[in-house]
């Protein structure tokens, strides 16, 4: 193959990009999982989060983060957990079951309702 032929198929693959991982639907955010789980006997292959409302943070305790020394968010991973059984309103089996990639982006899906201000909740 020529330099022009690998150019050429280099700009198809640029075209062809894959879907975002994280998106907006309806005010909730949508992931999608690179590796799906099972959630009340369905296979789930993306998560719809909503935002926390405040009697959820009440009953869970704690944020789902913790501000280092570098005034910059660290996930509390458990915290989160909760929140994305509540939020995805999946069982937290399911929770437990998520890659941890996907983990990683779920949390800080999570965390980002917190850091944003003035969304409404889905309580109101």
């Amino acid at each position: 193959m020529t330099i022009e032929g690998q150019e050429e198929m280099s700009n198809e693959n640029q075209e062809k990009k894959a879907p975002p991982k994280q998106f907006l639907r309806d005010g909730k955010v949508v992931i999608r999982l690179d590796v799906p789980i099972v959630a009340h006997d369905k296979q789930v292959e993306e998560l719809v989060l909503r935002k926390p409302t405040s009697a959820e943070a009440r009953a869970v305790g704690v944020l789902p983060y913790r501000l280092n020394d570098s005034n910059t968010p660290d996930i509390n991973v458990p915290a989160a957990c909760q929140y994305i059984s509540k939020c995805a309103a999946i069982p937290p089996s399911s929770v437990d079951q998520l890659d941890v990639s996907d983990l990683n982006a779920v949390c800080w899906a999570v965390v980002s309702f917190f850091l944003s201000p003035g969304s409404p909740t889905s309580g109101s």
